[in-house]
């Protein structure tokens, strides 16, 4: 969650609540980016779920490929431009929640 996000949810709650961190490459993330890389039934509960959370993750988060920058992206902004040996560092470091070539493509991305 941003902090804009966190203040919101606090602002709102009318009774105590409890909040857990984890840190990046946890065993959270790693539960995480094995439930995106499941393939639900199109339509079931957990398709639904795998959705939402891929939305969420997409509105704060800038993700990466290995593909060159179009004409007017600009980098950290639209994607983080990052070499094939940057990516598979990213991937074997359990910094990316999910990865994969995009439909068929040579290029990798990532989040």
């Amino acid at each position: 969650m941003t902090l804009g996000d966190v203040r919101g949810v606090l602002n709102s709650c009318p009774h105590p609540i409890r909040i857990k961190t984890v840190s990046p490459g946890s065993s959270l993330c790693k539960d995480l980016r094995l439930y995106l890389s499941k393939c639900f039934t199109p339509g079931s509960m957990d398709s639904q779920l795998q959705q939402l959370i891929r939305e969420n993750l997409y509105l704060r988060a800038v993700p990466c490929t290995t593909r060159q920058p179009r004409d007017g992206e600009i980098s950290g902004v639209d994607y983080n431009f990052v070499s094939i040996e940057d990516f598979f560092s990213l991937e074997e470091s359990g910094a990316l929640l999910e990865s994969g070539k995009f439909k068929g493509l040579k290029n990798k991305h990532g989040t």
